[in-house]
Parts: C-alpha cells; structure tokens; sequence
C-alpha cells in the first residue's frame, strides 16, 4: 500500500507559512555550516539559530525529529559530551569571544561541542527531509552539489607533497584555488582526503541510480543529475588520485568494485577495468621508480608509518591512564597533554588527532568513546542491511553508494583522522542522514522523483479495516431492507 507521508492538512495561507517555515529551517541549516566551518571561535554563537530552527520543528512537524535507531546513537553522544564537559582531567580554559556588549569567556569545552552538536541537527534534519517529502530527489541533488564543491576544493585547493611528484606533469597544469572562505590558504591533503572518502562511493552511487531511471524512460531532471553525480564523482577522484592520500584511495577502490558489479554488460566491464586499472596504477607508484632524488619518497614513508607508531603509544598511554574520561573533548592536541604524553618529533609542532578515529574516541571519552564508534557501526550496518532487504533493487545503488562510502571513511580512518571536532565532520553527519532517510523511507520504488513506498503504521491499518467492514456491513443492510 502507498500513501503520502505528508500529513500537512492547512490550506491556502497556513499551508504556505509551512512551507514557508520548512525553507526557513534550511537558510538557518545552511548558516550555521557557514559560521562552524570557519576556525574563529566565533563560530559557536551560530548555535543560537538552532532555537529558532528546533522551534519551527515543533510547529511544523508537532516533534523535533523522526525516531530512528540513530536517536540511540545521537542521545549516546549527546551524553559522552555532557559527562566530558563535567568530568575531563585537562582543560583548555576559556574563550574570549566578541559579544553584544563586549568580550565574553566562555568555557572552551562550549567551542568544542559546537560542531558535534549542528552534527545532530543536520543528521535529523536530512531525515525529516526525506520523510515529509516522500522522497529522496532534493537530498540526492544537495549531495552531489557537496560532492562538486568537495571535488573542486579536492582537486584546486589541495596542498600537493611528495607523493605526488610521479604525477606532477598533470599536477602542474591545474589552476589554484587560494580564496576559499576558511582555508584562503591551501587544503592540507591528508584532511580533505578524509571528506572525499564519503563523497566519493556516493557519487558513484548515485550516478549508477540516475543513469538507470534514465535508461528506464525518466525525465531530464533524472539526466540531470546523474550528470552532475558523474561529474562530481570524477572531479572526486581525480583529486584523491592526484593527491596520493593511499589510505583514502585503499578505501575507496573495495567500495567501486562492488558498485561496478551492480552494472550490467559492456558497462560491468568497463567500471571493473577501471578499478583494476587504477589499483593497478597505484601499486606502480608505490613500487616503481623513484622521482626523488635519494629515495626521499620512500624515507619520507618509513618516517611518517615510525611517526604514527610513536602517536598511537601517545594516544593510547591517555587511554590507559584514563580509561573512563579520555583526555577530553579535542584535548590531545592540548600543550599540557603534549608535555604528559610527549612524540619525539612534535615538540614543536601541533598534534592535531591521534591519526585513527576509534582511538581518538577513546583520547577524547575514554573507552565509553570506543564503544560509541563500535555502536554506530552496529547501528548503520544493521539499517542499511534492513533496507538493503526491504527495499526494491532499483534502491540498492544508493545504499551501496551509503554503505562504501563509510566503509571507505573508516577504512581511511584506521591511519588518519577527521574527529568530531573537526569542520569536515559535517560529512559524518551527512552520510548517516542519508542512511537513516533510506532506512526510514525503505521500499524505493523507480521514479522521476525517488518516490517511497513505506508499511502503513498500525494505527492506519485498524482505521482502513475498520472502514472496510463497516462499508460491507452498511451493504448488507441496504440489500436487506
């Protein structure tokens, strides 16, 4: 049975002043990004619009999100970074930020939670989307235009090392991009990497739904995007190539090999040759000659695998010492943690993260932390596979693109990081929104416009029975009289 999951029953004005209301809360979604991508401290009182934002949830939607087994995890964070703020053994002190009236201090740990925090609200957000839309469509198209601005920033903005000097004849030809807000500078490649590393499957997810509702008769909007999500995906990974960051590509090359046999024919063929002839490329640049002078490339290796050993002991020395707290929120870079748990080579540089995510859980929570990462794996495997069955197939190129590109993310993860605290975390958030919109709205039916097909609540079961029979008792009434 289908049937519209919206449930908006105004008319005329009322109807527009939801409507109205729902593109309010995207502006103030879409400013909050804005204010918590930039590096000012700043940034925090962005988190003022959410009032607003949650109150036009309440007004409009009568709850402030749809129930997920994500609220588990969310309402688990939510808990982890209460408990830090109270309980942290380092501190960072406090914040002067610019206030109406002058400097105000605030706490740091209320800087730090800032981007965790819009993390939640954009996860619940790109559900409640899906849902009261009935339809994938407008998320998908958000999702390759992150996926062009990613790839562009991937590919113009990066900082290019010495991994890249096989392919530096291409490298030299590309324009620079210095004017980006919050990185005027350049990207450091490992960083943005990271961001690729979700975007990347998903593009190609993506791309391979579009093309097939194409192929199947759909209209210009459906080549439209599976334009723009093939565009964005090459842009993506002609950045994670050129730029070299190995653990990144590692992680997505698993992901399109499974992508391309979800193809059929000439076009199995041609996407497989194109993962094998990439993996092939990349094991020529690891093992083939050397475009340094003294092998500098591969001395450079062998001191960054030495370096990561020595942050990992680091890291887990904080955990040892404090199993049940961590360091804190962001606190591994702290100087008083630095001059606790000293790296040889780092007196003098900042440490950002400890270069693996389920560790820098537990620097920043403790083992709670590391069984939080381990509780969000469970849940989004279990609800991808959930939709993944209940689903029709033509859905099944989305999920896997949802499914890859976090695999690739933590494939990527086990040598670097992106922590919560960082902007690119955004692209988390992202992916575990989409994740919950397909498991919530799970039978996709092939269309122009994504439409869902969902199981009627239990309420709306009763309701149809009881009109069911009640019509064929008035019939058999009217034939007895």
């Amino acid at each position: 049975m289908t049937f519209s999951l919206s449930t908006d029953s105004a008319r005329g004005w009322g109807s527009a002043a939801l409507r109205a209301a729902g593109w309010l809360e995207w502006l103030l979604m879409g400013l909050m990004l804005a204010a918590l991508w930039m590096p000012d401290f700043n940034r925090v009182w962005a988190l003022l619009l959410a009032v607003p934002m949650l109150g036009i949830r309440v007004l409009r939607y009568r709850r402030l999100w749809p129930r997920t087994p994500l609220d588990v995890l969310a309402l688990a964070l939510l808990a982890l970074l209460a408990l830090s703020a109270l309980t942290m053994p380092f501190r960072q002190g406090v914040a002067v930020l610019a206030g109406p009236g002058g400097e105000v201090r605030v706490p740091y740990e209320i800087i730090v939670i800032g981007r965790p925090l819009f993390g939640v609200l954009l996860m619940t957000s790109l559900i409640e989307a899906a849902r009261r839309a009935g339809s994938m469509h407008s998320l998908l198209w958000a999702s390759v235009a992150l996926g062009v601005v990613l790839g562009l920033l991937g590919l113009f903005a990066a900082q290019y090392t010495e991994k890249s000097d096989a392919l530096q004849p291409i490298v030299s030809l590309l324009p620079a991009i210095r004017w980006f807000p919050g990185a005027e500078g350049v990207f450091n490649v490992n960083e943005i990497a990271g961001g690729m590393a979700w975007f990347t499957p998903l593009m190609a997810g993506i791309a391979i739904w579009a093309w097939r509702e194409v192929a199947s008769g759909a209209g210009r909007r459906q080549a439209a995007l599976a334009s723009v999500a093939s565009l964005a995906f090459a842009l993506l990974w002609a950045a994670l190539f050129l730029g070299q960051r190995r653990s990144a590509i590692i992680g997505v090359l698993p992901g399109l090999l499974a992508l391309s046999l979800l193809l059929r024919g000439r076009w199995r063929v041609a996407a497989v040759a194109f993962v094998v002839l990439f993996a092939g490329a990349q094991i020529a640049l690891l093992i083939g000659p050397r475009t340094t002078p003294g092998d500098a490339l591969q001395q450079r290796d062998a001191a960054s695998a030495s370096s990561r050993v020595l942050i990992w002991q680091s890291a887990l020395a904080i955990i040892r010492d404090h199993p049940l707290t961590g360091a804190g929120m962001n606190n591994f870079r702290a100087p008083v943690v630095r001059a606790a748990y000293p790296v040889a080579g780092y007196a003098q540089r900042v440490l950002p993260h400890a270069h693996n995510e389920i560790v820098q859980l537990g620097v920043d929570f403790g083992l709670p932390g590391v069984l939080l990462w381990l509780l969000g794996a469970a849940l989004v495997t279990r609800m991808l596979w959930q939709a993944w069955r209940a689903g029709l197939p033509t859905a099944r190129p989305l999920l896997l693109g949802v499914a890859a590109g976090l695999a690739a993310h933590a494939l990527y993860g086990l040598g670097d990081a992106i922590p919560l605290w960082d902007r690119q975390a955004f692209g988390l958030w992202w992916m575990l929104g989409l994740a919950g919109a397909l498991w919530l709205l799970r039978q996709v039916v092939a269309g122009d416009n994504l439409r869902i097909r969902t199981t009627p609540s239990l309420d709306k079961q009763v309701k149809y029975t009881e009109f069911v029979f009640s019509v064929m008792i008035a019939r058999r009434r009217g034939a007895r009289s």
